[in-house]
Formats: C-alpha cells, structure tokens, sequence
C-alpha cells in the first residue's frame, strides 16, 4: 500500500533496523520497521529522518508492519538547519504525539502538519508564534478547543486567539506580535483540558 506520510520519529531497532513513528494521510500514527536502514550502505535511511514528507511503500507483516520502500518529498531543509525552528517543530510535534491514537486516519490533520512544516521551514518567520497557532489549530480540529472568550478576559489576546484559529499558517505570520508567554500559557491550559497533558 502506498503512503504519503510524515516523519515524526524514529529509534534503532534490533541491529540493523529503524522504528519509524509516522503519520499519514491514508493510516494515521503508526510505527513501521525499516529494515537495513541503519545498515551503512541503506538507502532508505536519509527518507526515515524526523520532519520529512515522504511517498512510502507499507508492507503488512503477520505480527508487525514495514516500510518497505521511502522517497523524500520534501526534506524541509531549512528547518533542520535552524536550531529556533527545529525546537518550536519539535515542541509542536511533542503535543501532536500526545494527542494522536495509533491508526486513526484525519486527513484534516494530516494536512495542518504540512502546511505547518512548509511555513517554518522560511527564515524570518516566528517559530515560536506559528507552534503556539500549530497547537491551537490541532485542538480545534480535534474538538478540544476552548472558546477564546472562556479562556481570557483580555480582548487582545481572545482576539489573537481566534485568529489563530481562522488563519492560515501564511496569514499567521502577520499577526500582530503579543506577549508570548501568556498566550503559550492559555494555548496549555486549553491542550490540558483536552486531554493532552
């Protein structure tokens, strides 16, 4: 079966072997084995790294399923060359795993994740801005957003939060700057709420 799929892990397994956590649009969160991956010569295993999007091939084993085939698409170069962007991605992705069950496909989802690796993957953007909107879109699309006027009394931010909610990861990157360590904090009690603790 064909995948399109993120990378969202990956860990060593047995000698040779990878433990590739990923999410795709046809299958959701699953773990597959790569083999020979950590293998010198393996050519799957520059596919399998964190934060790329992938065509993969799935291979359904008796007891455990397998990559049996990986082709980068997109390797979201810069992000992994920006220490800023890679620890907002990585927080992002930290929450995301949190909240998402083995093998329950949203194509929804799937599609919040690219369009929020595609944007960071810019320089001049705000890391740390678009995860707090990654984090708040998830929870709203996993039915566990709280109303920004619930979470607030302050009109600015309620207002922050909402557009965080209607926007694109494009039109995020405009919104006007406020202080984000008060908006981290509501978009942590409304993930806290929802289950993702």
């Amino acid at each position: 079966m064909r995948l399109n799929a993120i990378i969202l892990d990956r860990k060593p397994f047995r000698e040779n072997d990878l433990l590739v956590t990923i999410y795709s649009k046809e299958r959701g969160r699953e773990q597959l084995i790569a083999r020979g991956a950590r293998k010198f010569r393996s050519k799957i295993a520059a596919h399998v790294e964190p934060f790329c999007l992938i065509e993969g091939l799935l291979i359904v084993g008796k007891n455990k399923n397998y990559l049996g085939s990986a082709i980068s698409t997109n390797v979201f170069a810069y992000l992994k060359r920006d220490l800023a962007a890679l620890s907002s991605a990585a927080s992002a992705f930290k929450v995301f795993e949190r909240f998402i069950k083995e093998n329950q496909a949203d194509e929804q989802l799937y599609d919040l994740v690219v369009d929020f690796l595609t944007t960071i993957n810019q320089p001049g953007v705000n890391f740390a801005f678009l995860s707090l909107g990654f984090k708040w879109k998830m929870c709203a699309i996993l039915g566990f957003a709280i109303a920004p006027e619930h979470l607030t009394k302050n009109p600015e931010y309620a207002n922050v939060l909402k557009l965080l909610n209607e926007s694109t990861f494009e039109k995020i990157v405009n919104i006007p700057a406020v202080d984000l360590d008060k908006l981290d904090k509501l978009v942590q009690i409304n993930i806290n709420q929802g289950g993702g603790k």
